[in-house]
């Protein structure tokens, strides 16, 4: 575990193959996993004149299965706003489509 300069905290677990990147504003959760060439700025490093510094200086571990379920859960509604955000706007177009072929009868 590190904490950032912004006073977050990075939690560090081992690879889990089916983790993908993500990012949640709400809950100001990033995560980083998969092939996605994602990067996580370690403790030791100095952005902006300020350091990375490590809080719990231990074995990597698994991720738990109840973060990770908690994380899936997340991701999973997340895609459910975006689904229905872009349903939103596709059905705006179709009215604006609709009235231009209405006009032009």
């Amino acid at each position: 575990t590190q904490s950032t300069p912004s006073g977050g905290i990075h939690l560090i677990f081992k690879h889990h193959d089916n983790f993908k990147q993500t990012s949640n504003e709400k809950f100001k959760i990033d995560t980083r996993g998969g092939n996605t060439n994602g990067y996580v700025v370690m403790a030791g490093s100095i952005v902006n004149g300020k350091k990375y510094n490590i809080i719990n200086d231990t074995d990597i571990k698994e991720i738990p299965q109840d973060l990770l379920d908690f994380l899936k859960i997340l991701l999973i509604k997340m895609l459910i706003i975006k689904l229905n955000l872009l349903i939103m706007y596709l059905m705006k177009m179709l009215k604006q489509l609709l009235l231009l072929y209405h006009l032009n009868i």
